[in-house]
């Protein structure tokens, strides 16, 4: 009997789906930076671009009804924090076909176009992505979105782990 992927596996590849996103916004979406890919990236910018995608993934139902948020917030900044493109995908997971998603496999990129109710090469983006970023940028509703997704302390403990990853440690020289 075959088992799907293991609840490690689940989270990175998620990951690896804003990732590759991240990257296909950058190459085919006009030159969108935003995530790892934003040369002006702190740690709070990283979070925030991810609570996007995190709230699309919910409202898209993206997340299996066993999903443990703790978990997957604290293996998140050991992925989100770096590029991830095609060539990534077919060395971690073997491949990477959008259309093996319509015959029934998994593709990253299929999976964040449906998170993102859009397509890479669209033009702008779709009114469920403007409405999530609206409310992240909205402290009042960023904190309820935060709730509901596992709660502040936890997103707030991302950041946190963010500020600490090896992206955002500066090298102190000693003269």
């Amino acid at each position: 009997m075959s088992q799907g992927p293991s609840k490690k596996d689940q989270y990175e590849w998620l990951c690896n789906c804003y990732q590759m996103r991240c990257d296909d916004d950058y190459v085919y979406g006009g030159y969108n930076l935003h995530g790892p890919y934003n040369p002006d990236a702190t740690p709070e910018s990283i979070a925030d671009d991810f609570l996007v995608f995190c709230v699309l993934a919910h409202r898209a139902n993206a997340f299996p009804s066993d999903w443990d948020m703790p978990a997957f917030l604290k293996v998140a900044p050991n992925y989100i924090i770096f590029a991830f493109e095609k060539s990534d995908a077919k060395e971690r997971w073997g491949s990477e076909n959008y259309f093996e998603a319509e015959m029934g496999g998994r593709s990253l990129r299929y999976t964040a176009e449906k998170i993102y109710n859009s397509g890479v090469q669209q033009q702008g983006n779709s009114l469920d992505h403007t409405r999530a970023e609206d409310e992240v940028d909205n402290h009042h509703k960023k904190g309820d979105l935060k709730t509901q997704l596992g709660g502040t302390a936890l997103w707030d403990g991302l950041v946190e782990d963010l500020r600490n990853s090896s992206r955002f440690q500066s090298v102190e020289h000693v003269f």
